[in-house]
């Protein structure tokens, strides 16, 4: 169980699944790179989370991706 799952489960007092999100490959490797991406499901609402890996990349290589 993640940490942030038990953290909802406690919150909420409903259940809550976190897992791995399936469609991670439609998003661009350069910022599935950097974030790992989760499928939360809480309150019978599902929402993407996104975890980050790495520090937060600087404005140069941000710009860089955006061309």
């Amino acid at each position: 169980m993640y940490p942030l799952e038990r953290h909802l489960k406690e919150t909420f007092h409903d259940d809550v699944t976190i897992r791995p999100w399936q469609e991670q490959n439609s998003v661009p490797v350069y910022i599935r790179s950097i974030y790992e991406f989760y499928e939360v499901a809480v309150l019978g609402e599902s929402c993407a989370l996104m975890e980050l890996r790495t520090e937060v990349p600087g404005i140069k290589a941000l710009v860089k991706h955006r061309r």
